[in-house]
């Protein structure tokens, strides 16, 4: 599915990572499953996030990943996928409580379950939504494909994330030609950030 560690992996497929219930209304269909599935390895092991990592205040974490640019196609597919599952809070990042006894999330006091169609306007505010501001949905090319992950599609991902560190590099130099043998070389710091300190929720 993408260059996670095998335990990762294996987390991620078992729904074991972060003790996080994507089933917390009701048991989510298999599809929709599969797509956050894919979403969360590719938040976890991705190379290609490096120009998009924020510093955070969060106790959880020290950093983040932000206005990631998504892909309308995969945006539109996740959706799809999932809009007639239920949850109880819009932002999936910041709004749930965790119960004390399963160590989980739970949905708060007086909240009630409601369709992703009803919470979210539609796909573009859900994927914008879900993780607080993480994904912004683009039209190709300058976005990032998370639901095909083969040789192709990481290739794109890999020649968007250049792209978006070398506009980062000219901003930092105040020219467009400046320090443009270092370019490589900064990408590759940049792009291979690892997420080492990413509790997501």
């Amino acid at each position: 599915m993408s260059c996670c560690e095998h335990q990762t992996m294996r987390s991620v497929q078992d729904s074991l990572l972060y003790n996080f219930d994507h089933s917390h209304c009701k048991p989510m269909n298999p599809k929709c499953i599969d797509m956050f599935k894919r979403e969360l390895c590719f938040y976890e092991c991705s190379p290609h996030v490096g120009p998009w990592l924020v510093k955070t205040q969060s106790l959880r974490r020290k950093e983040r990943s932000y206005l990631v640019p998504l892909c309308e196609e995969d945006c539109n597919m996740w959706y799809e996928a999932c809009k007639n599952e239920e949850t109880c809070v819009r932002d999936w990042s910041v709004e749930f409580e965790w119960s004390k006894e399963s160590g989980m999330n739970v949905c708060p006091t007086n909240t009630s379950c409601e369709p992703f169609s009803d919470v979210y306007k539609n796909a573009s505010d859900f994927c914008h939504a879900i993780w607080d501001g993480g994904w912004k949905v683009e039209k190709a090319p300058r976005c990032m494909h998370f639901v095909t992950v083969d040789e192709r599609s990481k290739e794109h991902n890999r020649r968007v994330a250049r792209q978006a560190a070398e506009e980062i590099i000219r901003r930092l130099s105040g020219t467009s030609s400046a320090c443009s043998q270092f370019s490589g070389l900064v990408f590759l710091l940049i792009s291979t950030i690892p997420l080492a300190f990413g509790i997501r929720y």
